[in-house]
């Protein structure tokens, strides 16, 4: 997940800290200068409810936690991809975002920060930073903001002894500014609002995304590709096929267009 962290600082600079730093300089918030943790973020069921806070430190600093490597506009940071980094300007390696607000000021601005040490959730796959290729994305079909960046694990989503995948939806392999533009591995685009490359290309590469001879739930994949077990002869139907726009299905299966999907979608009932 791209996280977002508010911070409040008396000015835009700090008095040097005593743990550890020789420096006489005072510490600052701009791009070479660290940070500290102030405030734990608060998570609540793995959603951040309270972002960490942070303050100006020296990078020496023993409670130094990660440097400013690139400082962008004013504004605030939504914690999903759909606040595109990009947008913000930050670097490919970026770890997290943070808005810094300044108390004299009251001057917001991002800082793209990356940690000083392992982990670093913004190397690709690792959960965080600029969703591209190599990150896995998972999608909800209930929350307000259905799409998440979350770690390539190679942990199992199983249900009553059926295993649908990896716990992820799919895994991107491109960035484009149209469907059109998606490489030939994907077989699935989602949008993000952002003014560079918004669609984001998916292949399924192990994960819980929905292929041919996977089932689906009946009653929802009209709208989002939920997984279903293929043993639930009521409620389940199997993808036979994914096919060029326009073609025809094989057999006696059905087409239709999902959201999402960059092939037309064909469809049999469990019986």
């Amino acid at each position: 997940m791209i996280l977002a962290a508010v911070v409040t600082a008396t000015g835009l600079t700090a008095c040097a800290s005593r743990h550890g730093s020789g420096s006489t300089e005072p510490a600052f918030f701009g791009v070479g200068g660290c940070v500290r943790v102030t405030v734990e973020p608060t998570t609540v069921h793995g959603i951040t409810r309270v972002p960490a806070q942070y303050g100006a430190v020296h990078c020496d600093d023993r409670t130094a936690y990660a440097k400013i490597i690139q400082m962008g506009p004013g504004g605030s940071v939504l914690s999903t991809p759909s606040a595109s980094t990009e947008d913000l300007g930050c670097p490919e390696d970026t770890d997290e975002i943070a808005s810094i607000r300044s108390n004299l000021s009251l001057e917001t601005r991002t800082a793209c920060l990356r940690n000083l040490n392992a982990p670093h959730p913004g190397d690709p796959g690792q959960g965080g930073g600029l969703v591209r290729s190599g990150d896995c994305l998972q999608v909800y079909a209930t929350y307000s903001n259905n799409l998440d960046e979350v770690a390539c694990t190679t942990n199992d989503w199983t249900v009553d002894g059926v295993t649908f995948g990896k716990e992820w939806f799919g895994q991107v392999v491109g960035r484009a500014d149209a469907a059109g533009g998606c490489p030939p591995s994907a077989i699935y685009t989602i949008t993000i609002k952002s003014k560079v490359t918004p669609v984001i290309c998916l292949a399924k590469n192990g994960g819980w995304l929905p292929v041919v001879g996977d089932c689906v739930d009946a009653n929802t994949f009209m709208r989002v590709a939920n997984r279903r077990p293929c043993t639930d002869r009521y409620l389940a139907l199997k993808i036979t096929a994914l096919v060029p726009q326009g073609h025809t299905c094989p057999g006696n299966t059905r087409p239709t267009a999902v959201p999402g999907y960059l092939s037309q979608v064909c469809y049999q009932h469990i019986s």
